[in-house]
């Protein structure tokens, strides 16, 4: 391809200078409206702290230091803006540019995105490093200097100190590839883990003390997505709209922020109720700045709802949108630096501690099967996944084209399953008995998975997205393309990589001491749950899933490395069936709860859940597995006559030809 034909395609014209004017969007208004937001989200975040320093000191934080606190809400500030400029340029790169569809690669102008999201990324990466004495220091009631005299010790007993170490790899992995990145699924990738990794220091924070902190825990995380998707959508729109009447553009961000927004607000009244602990809004500074989160949050979701109606975002408009999420933020970054009421609130028991809540009647049957508390992470995943499907195949149907029902009917059964799993009794307990979470672990980790892969969810959102203009940006149907067709998917999804997570997962979390550390936290053992939700659908995705995998077995090597991992498993229950100590023994022992009188027992039942569930799987899987092969072989047959009556295939003839001359020259 000519350098002219490269302009065209990035929608750049030859001799252009490397960076257009029209790039150069953030202009006058909206930069003025952009920099005096962040002016005012840094005033926020030092009135947090400083009204923070006037109230009476918590219980072990009689000596902190007003200059460390002060400086580690203004550093976690900048971490939280250059996350969102990172996420906004890589985002600017894809789904906001143009590239070049056929090869899955960026455009220039999307390289030259993503090389400046290299640059925020490394100030993303410094901020974050940053944090982890700082916050130790906070934490701990001490002065950064205290903690750096002793580094090691403060950070290994503050937990939200170890978590800034994540969104610190993240960002320092985008800041060394990201010159040499060129292919669509390596940033989008990028932008998975990094929206994904950034949420430690969330979940690790404010939200997971107290009663509730469960709901309050789930809510944030919903929330925390939300906010990233909207701000950096608005920006990476700001930094590539063409116009004020560029149509492509304005819908899509406008669609983006209506829903991301709209998640935000209810994600963050739900956490607003927890951390309020039932004591006015207008009574503290916190509630203050907790309702100014909601109330701009909702302003920027009727602003994109009722700009549909016009269909197109003007270039202050999107100044606007991105001036108002910037604030939101630092509202939101001053209130993590700030005790909320529910930290007032005594906790009366080690299960509110640990679960969130109290579980002190043992459990009948119909307290484990009917609704209970539920989980709002799963019970959310369930319903967004049951309603997106179901209106992509009546979008199907709507423009004739056939869809098979009993994927439908598959992909609705799992996800049903896990909402019954999310929100039933069930769910509760298993924070509290190992012989529930080992039921509620190997439905999830071997049965739901292998119903949600017969779905054919990304043949299904194929069919269904629009293919794009090469002229307009890259739409969600080209950045799945990219992602399935990056090659180094190829490795991570090879079948012994699937086969060792989906394998020694169990082994390695259950008999060492990472179950009873996760166990401990609320986000532990939800990260427990979606990796075990995942790495089954990754195995049985690869064995009988109706997408396509990056690498295809044959059906008898499909057959052979399910026989070959199931086994593991048994064996797994086995060694739970006999085993004399018992897994996360501190942990029970630890919450009293005072119908758990036989911890052995229950790990037996437990092993008995592992044995008896792993069965129902594999006959699943083979079930499925040879209607499969059936299908396959029944339609390369049809292929063969078809291509034999069309004259397109001889080989049949030159078989018969070659057995011919073989029994002619035998006659000899």
């Amino acid at each position: 391809m000519t350098s002219a034909d490269q302009a065209k395609t990035d929608g750049e014209q030859p001799g252009m200078p490397e960076t257009p004017d029209r790039t150069s969007g953030v202009i006058g208004a909206p930069l003025m409206i952009v920099w005096t937001a962040i002016g005012l989200a840094v005033v926020a975040v030092l009135m947090g702290a400083r009204y923070q320093s006037l109230l009476p000191p918590l219980r072990g934080r009689e000596g902190a230091d007003g200059l460390t606190n002060h400086l580690t809400a203004v550093v976690d500030l900048g971490a939280q803006l250059s996350m969102l400029a990172s996420f906004a340029l890589l985002l600017a790169a894809t789904f906001y540019s143009t590239g070049l569809r056929r090869h899955h690669e960026l455009g220039e102008r999307g390289r030259r995105f993503v090389r400046a999201a290299g640059s925020t990324a490394a100030l993303w990466f410094s901020f974050s490093l940053l944090m982890i004495p700082l916050t130790a220091g906070e934490n701990n009631g001490v002065s950064l200097l205290t903690v750096a005299q002793s580094l090691s010790p403060f950070i290994a007993a503050t937990q939200p100190a170890q978590a800034w170490f994540a969104p610190a790899v993240i960002a320092l992995i985008i800041t060394l590839t990201a010159r040499r990145i060129r292919r669509v699924g390596a940033v989008v990738l990028a932008l998975l883990l990094g929206l994904a990794w950034q949420l430690a220091p969330v979940v690790t924070g404010n939200v997971s003390v107290g009663a509730d902190h469960d709901f309050g825990t789930d809510a944030a995380i919903w929330a925390s997505l939300a906010a990233c998707v909207a701000v950096a959508s608005a920006a990476a729109a700001l930094i590539t709209v063409e116009s004020d009447q560029d149509t492509v553009r304005g819908r899509r961000v406008l669609w983006t922020l209506a829903v991301a927004a709209t998640v935000v607000v209810a994600g963050r009244i739900v956490v607003g109720w927890y951390e309020l602990a039932g004591t006015s809004p207008l009574a503290t500074g916190y509630g203050l700045f907790t309702l100014g989160i909601i109330v701009l949050w909702a302003l920027i979701a009727l602003r994109a709802w009722f700009g549909l109606r016009r269909g197109v975002r003007s270039r202050v408009s999107l100044g606007v949108d991105v001036a108002l999420g910037v604030l939101a933020v630092g509202l939101q970054t001053a209130t993590a630096h700030m005790a909320p009421p529910r930290f007032l609130v005594p906790q009366p028991s080690a299960q509110i501690n640990f679960l969130g809540y109290e579980i002190n009647e043992a459990p009948a049957m119909a307290a484990l099967i009917l609704p209970g508390r539920p989980n709002l992470l799963l019970v959310t995943m369930s319903v967004a996944a049951l309603i997106l499907y179901v209106a992509a195949h009546i979008i199907l149907a709507r423009r004739k084209i056939d869809w098979p029902i009993g994927r439908t009917i598959s992909w609705v059964l799992g996800w049903s399953l896990l909402l019954w799993i999310g929100s039933a009794g069930v769910w509760a307990y298993s924070g509290a008995a190992f012989s529930y979470h080992m039921l509620v672990h190997m439905t999830v980790n071997m049965i739901i998975p292998v119903l949600i892969v017969l779905g054919a969810p990304i043949t299904l959102a194929l069919r269904v997205l629009p293919t794009q203009p090469e002229s307009e940006p890259m739409g969600l149907r080209d950045l799945i393309n990219g992602l399935l067709n990056w090659k180094p998917l190829e490795y991570l999804m090879h079948p012994v990589v699937i086969g060792i997570n989906f394998i020694g997962s169990a082994y390695a979390i259950y008999l060492s001491g990472l179950f009873e550390f996760l166990m401990r936290y609320h986000w532990g053992h939800q990260l427990m749950t979606l990796h075990f939700i995942i790495s089954g659908l990754l195995f049985f995705g690869l064995i009988v899933g109706a997408d396509r995998n990056p690498k295809e077995l044959p059906h008898v090597a499909k057959l052979g490395f399910l026989f070959a991992a199931m086994p593991f498993h048994a064996f797994f229950a086995v060694i739970l069936l006999s085993s004399e100590g018992i897994i996360g023994a501190n942990f029970y022992n630890g919450l009293d709860v005072a119908w758990m009188t036989d911890l052995y027992a229950d790990q037996q039942m437990g092993g008995q859940y592992t044995w008896a569930i792993g069965e129902i799987p594999m006959l699943m899987v083979v079930i499925a597995l040879v209607f499969q092969w059936f299908a396959q072989d029944s339609r390369e047959a049809k292929r063969k006559d078809r291509a034999m009556d069309e004259g397109l295939d001889d080989s049949y003839e030159a078989y018969n030809e070659m057995l011919r001359k073989l029994a002619e020259r035998s006659d000899r």
